[in-house]
């Protein structure tokens, strides 16, 4: 893939949350799958990383203790979402520059337009969320760049959380041998369509990860893997059973 292409895609990416941004944002609200495993990541006084942090709903999983959590995410109308829901009693705000040490959150959420590429953080935070974002990068240079950003972010000893979506799976066959020509061979596009509308709004473009290929490119950053596996509603399943690829390491 040219990088070129690549940019392309980030762009798109980035138009198309912000065009499905309610109706994706109304799918994505419960924490149960993840919930009580991040809780115990944390320690009093940690800062908490969420990258693509989308509407905020992570944060959920924090509100009682006491962490500082800072959301990002490429979509302006996601963080507007993100914002609105928590602001008020939890004193959520929106900043702009990621790269501003002193805006680190010390109380409540806040929440950021930023991305994954741009981090600019240096040994800031205790535990670092990256939710299913991942596969949203296109080409291996820019993954590697991303994941690159993530172990830089990290404090020494800090703890990564990354899940992609395992898109090997047969339901999701088809859409492989459809994919557009200027896309890598593990990459494809998959339609969103709205609750209201029968046409499809937006092709997401994903790349569908292997467990080996994820654990091999967190390595070369410097990562020290410490569980990787397939699972489904927080069990441990086969590669043909699990929906989402999980990898919890350590820097």
């Amino acid at each position: 893939m040219t990088l070129e292409t690549a940019r392309k895609i980030l762009e798109q990416i980035r138009k198309d949350y912000n065009t499905i941004a309610g109706e994706f944002s109304a799918t994505r609200f419960s924490t149960s799958e993840e919930g009580d495993f991040l809780k115990g990541l944390v320690q009093p006084g940690n800062k908490v990383l969420d990258v693509g942090c989308g509407n905020g709903r992570l944060y959920e999983s924090f509100k009682d203790q006491n962490v500082s959590y800072l959301g990002i995410d490429s979509s302006e109308k996601l963080i507007e979402l993100a914002q609105e829901k928590w602001d008020g009693s939890h004193g959520a705000m929106i900043e702009t520059l990621i790269h501003d040490r002193e805006k680190v959150p010390q109380r409540g959420p806040q929440f950021e337009v930023g991305d994954i590429l741009t981090l600019q953080y240096r040994d800031e935070f205790d535990l670092l969320l990256c939710i299913r974002v991942l596969p949203h990068i296109p080409s291996v240079a820019l993954r590697q760049q991303a994941v690159d950003n993530l172990y830089k972010a990290l404090k020494p000893g800090g703890t990564l959380v990354l899940t992609a979506w395992n898109l090997w799976q047969p339901k999701w066959w088809k859409l492989h041998f459809q994919r557009p020509r200027d896309l890598d061979f593990d990459d494809l596009l998959i339609p969103w369509k709205g609750s209201a509308a029968p046409a499809v709004q937006a092709y997401r473009y994903y790349h569908a990860f292997t467990l080996r290929e994820l654990r091999r490119l967190l390595q070369k950053s410097g990562f020290q893997i410490q569980q990787a596996y397939y699972g489904k509603r927080g069990e441990k399943k086969s590669w043909w059973q699990g929906n989402n690829l999980v990898v919890v390491a350590k820097k």
